[in-house]
């Protein structure tokens, strides 16, 4: 009786605990303890602790992204502010001229040295 009590308390406790896994086995423990007798009341209340799981690792993984977000748009930043817009001019007059002295390699034919 004192496991249940110790159980049901550490299952409706407001501290959030950091790992998912822990609480659903917390709560499976208290489902199996409360629902001893009946099956159908324990698989549904089991998978309540599923889904209670699914939410945790949902919020954990979201706050990831979030900060993984953040750190990447403070890079970006700088290296945007590193890259003035005359560097990006010279950069777009570069790309154009390689790519007219591609396009007329393509086009031109080579010249038949034996005919010279």
């Amino acid at each position: 009786m004192r496991l249940l009590a110790l159980l049901t308390f550490l299952t409706f406790t407001t501290t959030s605990y950091a790992d998912c896994a822990f609480d659903q086995d917390v709560c499976e423990a208290s489902c199996k303890l409360r629902f001893i007798t009946n099956d159908a009341e324990k698989a549904g209340c089991i998978s309540r602790c599923v889904a209670e799981r699914t939410l945790c690792s949902a919020k954990i993984g979201a706050g990831k992204a979030k900060e993984f977000g953040e750190e990447a748009l403070e890079e970006s930043k700088s290296f945007i502010e590193g890259f003035t817009a005359d560097q990006a001019k010279d950069l777009g007059k570069k790309a154009w001229e390689n790519t007219k002295l591609f396009i007329g390699g393509m086009i031109d034919k080579p010249k038949d040295e034996s005919t010279d």
